[in-house]
């Protein structure tokens, strides 16, 4: 049960951006995992901040610089905890 949310920000004049995730994130999701990409050059980018208030910062490259991030969460909201899916077995 993994939620993916995607998207892009440019880079500011600190070189850092702030992604603002649905206001529910945190209520629904835990264990989290970034994935950062640059467009247009390859510097070293990295999360600043872990997702605090459903928001996470990053930081690193050069001003103007598009980022594309991806985060997934596992699920936890009450339904996800009582309906977890059942790993197959070998039979």
């Amino acid at each position: 049960m993994k939620n993916v949310y995607d998207g892009d920000v440019v880079l500011d004049r600190n070189r850092e951006a702030v992604v603002s995730l649905s206001e529910w994130f945190q209520e629904l999701n835990k264990y989290y995992r970034f994935q950062l990409t640059c467009i247009g050059g390859y510097p070293p980018v990295y999360v600043k901040e872990e997702i605090h208030n459903n928001r996470f910062k990053i930081a690193g490259g050069q001003q103007g610089l598009e980022v594309c991030r991806q985060v997934t969460g596992i699920r936890n909201n009450k339904f996800a905890r009582e309906h977890r899916m059942k790993v197959i077995t070998d039979k």
